[in-house]
C-alpha cells in the first residue's frame, strides 16, 4: 500500500513539474533584441558641440545625393547635421558638418580610402595629416589650409562621392576655406566630421569625433 501511494505521489509530482515547465515556456516572452540604432540618433547633438554653435540643418540624405561610385560600394542610407557659429565674437562664420552613412560592410575599407583621397583633392589648398586616436582601425583625419591666392577648382574634378557631399551645400565647406576633417568607420557605418572656417581646429574635430564614435553600438 505504501509502495502504491509513493508511486502515485511520484507521478503527481512529475506531472506538476511538467505542467509548470509548459506554463513557463508559454508565458515567458522571448528576449527582444536591442533595436538597431537609427542614423539620427548617432549624429552630434547641440550638447555635444561648443556652446556658440547652433543647429542650422539636419536631414536624411537621398539616394540621388550620392554618386554612382558610392552606390557601387554599397551605399544604403545617410544622415547629415550642420552646426554654425556666426557670432560677433568670432567675427566670421565657422561650420561643423557631421555625416553618418551606412554601406555594405565589405566596401568599408574602399569607402574610407576614397573619402581620404577625394576630400583632400582641392588644388588650391595644402593638407597635413591629423593624429587621431580612439576611433578604431578605419579612421584618419587631415587639415586643409587655403593658399593665399585661391584657384577655382576644375569643374570636372570629382566631388560628389564625399560623405559630406559638398556639392549639396557649397557654403558649408568650399575651396578656399580652411578646414579640419576626421573620418572613421565601425561595422557598416562611416562617419565624417568637418569643421570649416577661420577657427577650424584639428584637436576640436578629433574630440567631436570621439564623442560621435562613443554613440556607435
Amino acid at each position: 500500500m505504501n509502495n502504491h501511494s509513493s508511486l502515485i505521489l511520484a507521478v503527481l509530482v512529475c506531472a506538476a513539474l511538467a505542467f509548470a515547465g509548459c506554463t513557463t515556456t508559454g508565458t515567458s516572452a522571448p528576449a527582444t533584441p536591442a533595436p538597431a540604432a537609427t542614423l539620427p540618433s548617432l549624429v552630434l547633438t547641440p550638447s555635444d558641440v561648443p556652446a556658440a554653435y547652433v543647429q542650422t540643418d539636419s536631414r536624411q540624405k537621398a539616394a540621388t545625393d550620392v554618386s554612382e561610385l558610392g552606390h557601387s560600394l554599397g551605399w544604403q542610407a545617410g544622415y547629415v547635421v550642420v552646426y554654425t557659429n556666426s557670432s560677433a565674437a568670432t567675427g566670421s562664420q565657422d561650420v561643423i558638418v557631421h555625416t553618418v552613412t551606412t554601406y555594405s560592410e565589405a566596401g568599408i575599407p574602399d569607402v574610407v580610402g576614397l573619402i581620404s583621397k577625394q576630400d583632400r583633392s582641392f588644388s588650391d589648398m595644402s593638407f597635413t595629416d591629423l593624429t587621431v586616436t580612439g576611433l578604431g582601425t578605419h579612421s584618419g583625419g587631415f587639415a586643409g589650409v587655403a593658399h593665399a591666392q585661391p584657384v577655382v577648382m576644375a569643374e570636372e574634378t570629382p566631388r560628389v562621392f564625399s560623405s559630406i557631399s559638398l556639392s549639396e551645400s557649397p557654403s558649408q565647406g568650399v575651396s578656399g576655406q580652411n578646414f579640419s576633417e576626421v573620418f572613421f568607420a565601425k561595422g557598416s557605418t562611416v562617419e565624417v566630421i568637418r569643421m570649416t572656417g577661420p577657427h577650424a581646429s584639428g584637436e576640436a574635430v578629433a574630440e567631436l569625433a570621439r564623442t560621435a564614435y562613443s554613440k556607435l553600438p
